[in-house]
């Protein structure tokens, strides 16, 4: 999977397949509910099932599906599944219903109904953890639908870390800071430069008196070979 599948939302039934077989070549293990099997997606920060698609992924506000999940879970749906989540040792920060659209150019089509929740990343071992819970809430998600008589929906579970979530703040850094941290990190810098220079046995190449402004420019060897006259010479044209 490229970095180019994170735009593309699958609004024919062809991507809808493709989507589909890539989710399972990254499922990480599986297990099966009443529904049947299904694949579960693993990684730092982000556990669900079926495997999800690529960040980012948007949440539509709007979703038919959605509107009939709820009416066939109920109200209390909600709070059993946050009582697997807490049971199973998952920090839950929120937990909602929403339809998860990997973001795009234009308008976002089609979306994966699934149970999205936030929670606390406290290390490594979270990852087992939050495993067995998005396993859990899933078998039980996917048999209250079919008790509900809605054997065709699909339903994901996914559980990402806060940090996935969080506004993203990006602004220039001011010369004079810039400066200020360049001056205060260069002896480390220089130490670290020297080192590997030491490694690769090219120390003579930066002495101790050396600093950014008065390190000379290392130039590479022309690897062109040499042109010979008569050869290379641009063309003329008689403009008259």
């Amino acid at each position: 999977m490229n970095a180019n599948d994170a735009y593309t939302s699958p609004d024919s039934e062809e991507d809808r397949r493709r989507y589909a077989r890539l989710r399972r070549s990254e499922a990480t293990s599986s297990d099966m509910s009443d529904a049947g099997i299904f694949n579960v997606f693993s990684v730092p920060f982000r556990v669900a099932a079926p495997p999800p698609h690529p960040l980012p992924v948007a949440n539509l506000d709007e979703s038919p599906e959605c509107d009939t999940i709820k009416q066939a879970l109920g109200t209390a749906a909600a709070a059993e599944t946050r009582g697997i989540l807490v049971k199973e040792g998952v920090q839950v920060i929120s937990v909602k219903l929403t339809s998860r659209a990997p973001m795009r150019d234009g308008p976002l089509i089609h979306g994966q109904p699934t149970v999205f929740i936030v929670a606390s990343w406290n290390g490594p071992g979270c990852s087992s953890t939050w495993t067995r819970a998005v396993t859990k809430a899933k078998c039980f998600l996917d048999s209250k639908l079919l008790n509900a008589g809605h054997r065709g929906l699909s339903l994901a579970v996914e559980i990402v870390a806060e940090e996935l979530v969080k506004p993203k703040y990006l602004a220039p850094v001011q010369q004079e800071l810039l400066k200020m941290g360049m001056d205060t990190q260069w002896p480390v810098i220089k130490n670290q430069v020297k080192r590997i220079l030491a490694e690769c046995k090219m120390e003579d190449l930066w002495t101790s008196s050396d600093t950014p402004s008065s390190v000379p420019p290392i130039r590479a060897k022309n690897r062109h070979p040499r042109r010979r006259s008569g050869l290379f010479r641009p063309r003329t044209q008689n403009l008259r």
